[in-house]
Parts: C-alpha cells; sequence; structure tokens
C-alpha cells in the first residue's frame, strides 16, 4: 500500500502544471548571470535555465526564460567547454547515429548529414570543434532530429554559434517545435516531421483480426517516465485473463525488475503480464502484428516512434488526452483512442472491444506517414531554402529510415556516397562509424 500511494503521489507532483510552473519560476529567480571568461560556468548557467524552460507552463514564461538562456550564449561567444558536464554521452568519440543523405555535389550544391539525438551533435562539438567542423560546415548542410518534448537544451542553443554555416535544418518532436525552435537561432530552418515519421512499412505486414492473439501491448522502456504503474493500477478490475505483453529495456537504474516491483505494488502477479527485456526487433514487429491494442501511458516525451509502428502493424493506439507527446496529432477515430485517468479499466475493456473497427494501417499509409514520405517533406524543405540562399539543386536527397538509427533503405544508395564518408572519416577524422556497408552500427 506505501509503495503504491508514493507512486502515485510522486507522479503527480511530477506532472502537476502548477508545480511545473513554480519550479520554473525558482530556477529563472536563482539563476544569476555568470562571469563573463569563464565558458563553463555560462554552459552550466544555460543548462539550468534550458531545464526551467521545459518546466513552463504559460507562453509568457517560457519567453523570458528564453531570452535570460539567449544572453547567456551571447556571452558565450562561441567558446568551447566541457560538454560532457551535460551530456555524459558526448564522452564517446563516435557519431554513430548519422546518415548522410546527399553527396557533396560542388561548393554551390552541399551535401546533407544528417544527426540524430540530441546527444550526438554533443559528440561533435566536444571532440571536432574548430577546423574540422568549419571544413564539415564548408561542404555539409546539417540536419539535426531533436527528441523531447521541449527542444530546450545546452546542444541545440549552442549548436548555431559553433556551426559555421548560415542554416541548420531542424526536425521536430511535437508540433510546437516548428514555432519553438526558430526562437532559438535564425539560422534553424524547420522540416514538419516528427522522430516517429521514419518507419519503413515493408517492416510491418498486419494479419487478420481473429489472429491476433496478445489483447494489449506496450513497448515502452522501463523509464519512470513511461508510467508503466498507471496499466497496474487498472488491471486490478480487468478480466485476469487477458494477455498482456510489456517490451522493454533498461532505463538509467530501472530495469524489469523494477517494473515487476511496481505491478506487485498494485496488486499484480509477475503471471498476468509477459515482461520482455530488449527482445530482438523481429520479435518486437511480431508482438506488435499480434496486438489488438496498443498502450502509451507516458505524459511528456519526444514523438514516441512506438505509436506509428503501431499503426503500420495494423494495430491501434490508446494514450492519454493529456499527454505531451508530439505523435498525439495521429491518433483519431482510425487510429486509436485517447483515455482519461478516470475509470481507466472500463475504457481499456471498450477499447478493447472495439478494436476490430480501427483501421490504423489504411491511415497511416494514405497520408505518408512513413519513412518515403517524410523524406520527400524533409527534401523539400532543404531544397525550397538551398534555392532560395542562391545554391544549385540537381540531386534530391536520399530516403532514409531509422532502425533504431537512422540508414537508407535502398543499400545502392551507399556506393554513390562514399567518397563522402571518406572525406569526413579518412580526412577530417570524424567518426562516423566506419563506411555502412562495411561496418555495422553501434547500437
Amino acid at each position: 500500500m506505501a509503495s503504491r500511494i508514493k507512486i502515485q503521489i510522486k507522479d503527480g507532483l511530477k506532472y502537476s502544471p502548477r508545480i511545473r510552473s513554480l519550479r520554473c519560476k525558482i530556477a529563472n529567480f536563482k539563476e544569476r548571470l555568470p562571469p563573463k571568461d569563464d565558458p563553463q560556468t555560462i554552459a552550466r548557467s544555460i543548462h539550468r535555465l534550458s531545464t526551467a524552460a521545459r518546466n513552463a507552463v504559460k507562453h509568457e514564461q517560457m519567453i523570458k526564460v528564453e531570452n535570460r538562456i539567449k544572453q547567456r550564449v551571447e556571452l558565450l561567444e562561441g567558446r568551447i567547454f566541457d560538454w560532457r558536464e551535460f551530456e555524459t554521452q558526448s564522452a564517446d568519440t563516435c557519431i554513430n547515429s548519422c546518415v548522410i543523405i546527399k553527396p557533396y555535389l560542388g561548393p554551390k550544391e552541399k551535401g546533407v548529414l544528417l544527426i540524430s539525438f540530441d546527444y550526438q551533435w554533443a559528440k561533435l562539438m566536444q571532440h571536432y570543434h574548430g577546423e574540422q567542423m568549419d571544413k564539415l560546415a564548408e561542404r555539409y548542410d546539417i540536419v539535426i532530429c531533436t527528441v523531447w518534448a521541449e527542444p530546450h537544451c545546452v546542444m541545440n542553443f549552442v549548436l548555431p554559434q559553433q556551426w559555421k554555416n548560415n542554416r541548420i535544418f531542424a526536425t521536430i518532436s511535437d508540433p510546437e517545435d516548428e514555432k519553438v525552435i526558430p526562437r532559438f537561432s535564425d539560422k534553424y530552418v524547420v522540416a514538419p516531421v516528427l522522430c516517429s515519421n521514419w518507419v519503413n512499412p515493408s517492416w510491418y505486414t498486419p494479419i487478420p483480426y481473429e489472429k491476433k492473439d496478445i489483447d494489449f501491448f506496450m513497448l515502452a522502456n522501463f523509464g519512470e517516465y513511461k508510467r508503466h504503474w498507471e496499466l497496474f493500477k487498472a488491471m486490478r478490475r480487468m478480466p485476469k485473463d487477458l494477455k498482456i505483453v510489456l517490451i522493454g529495456t533498461h532505463n538509467g537504474n530501472r530495469d524489469d525488475q523494477t517494473i515487476l516491483a511496481e505491478a506487485k505494488a498494485f496488486g499484480i502477479s509477475p503471471d498476468r503480464i509477459d515482461l520482455r527485456r530488449s527482445p530482438p526487433h523481429d520479435e518486437v514487429r511480431d508482438c506488435l502484428v499480434r496486438s489488438k491494442c496498443s498502450l502509451i501511458f507516458s505524459l511528456r516525451e519526444g514523438s514516441c516512434m512506438a505509436i506509428v509502428e503501431s499503426m503500420f502493424a495494423g494495430t491501434p493506439v490508446g494514450m492519454f488526452d493529456n499527454a505531451k507527446v508530439g505523435s498525439r496529432k495521429f491518433i483519431n477515430d482510425q487510429t486509436g483512442k485517447f483515455l482519461t485517468h478516470k475509470k481507466l479499466h472500463v475504457q481499456l475493456m471498450e477499447f478493447l472491444k472495439n478494436s476490430p473497427n480501427y483501421t490504423p494501417r489504411k491511415w497511416v499509409e494514405d497520408n505518408k506517414i512513413d519513412c518515403y514520405g517524410s523524406s520527400a517533406t524533409l527534401n523539400e524543405v532543404i531544397k525550397k531554402k538551398c534555392l532560395a540562399d542562391g545554391d544549385e539543386w540537381t540531386q534530391d536527397t536520399f530516403p532514409h529510415h531509422w532502425s533504431p538509427h537512422p540508414e537508407l533503405p535502398e543499400a545502392g544508395n551507399y556506393e554513390k556516397l562514399k567518397a563522402d564518408y571518406d572525406y569526413i572519416e579518412q580526412e577530417l577524422k570524424i567518426d562516423l562509424n566506419g563506411y555502412p556497408p562495411d561496418k555495422p552500427k553501434k547500437k
């Protein structure tokens, strides 16, 4: 009982708009202008204020914090600092989550390098600042993919100052990012595609509903923000013979045993859930196809690729109506159901009952919510900006998908990029984890 109450109180405090707003006000009030001669202290101040901005509830509150952040970015004057304090993974020199999507064709037609996940361009700035980055910027445009509910972080504010190129293309994790990211720097050009838009439809072959044997499926890492406990609370008042499968991977110090402990706190025995830790991709996709309903219970995160993956698998998605998750824009009468927190058990059983009536695969196909349609959208944004800047455009970018890192689905396109990988890795000495066909990506 005590564990159950503690979990719910902690969750309530974490997501309370009033508490979040108060955190923002306190952090903003406490922050003082750092000394101009200490770039590390300046970066530290940007980091703290970015956290405050992510807690902002009202637009005016967020703008106020953003203005203070930009004041510190100007104070930084492009000087370097140690990124490892803010992103531990930046200690690694290998930028392993990236793909070149267009070759360099000349001074008037740059190549395009796409880098996913914020910590990956922190690696770029940590290890390759100065001449290496400057030469990279001379020949390539960069596309960054922001991955969290709000894009406020040190990486996104500082990158425009260190990237010696007049434009940076950015994809989004939430529709609101289209307005937010350009406020960070006039270098940013936003493409209206989410991080969840890079699913390859060939990965999923939906099966007839009568062959589906999993009632509820949750594909979510074991982090606290995924809020598995809300499912366990609802299960207390749901039939015990339901087949419920949970698949995830560790997050920080939380693993599958953490999830089992939370289930126990809500009186759910281990035999009522099929919990799997880090199974192969093929097994995950098989479960998605076999599921009648897919559930996402996080209230704040990025775009959540599992939502679109579920839809391509022919499985409708249930998520809370107050969730700030980018892919909520894809939830409609054909693809899934918005849930409320009261009487969740009743809503889930209704969702299960009506699940044969949804047609998520048809909707995402009709609306081109896949890696090919999204690649075309990104290409048009890049092309339009390049032409507007007076550059040439004789070749489009190559389509790419994420699995989980960005890759080219057409293996033959890598041959057209070999000279680019050789230039970046052998001449600039920037580690992109090797020429892709020859060296598997680090996970």
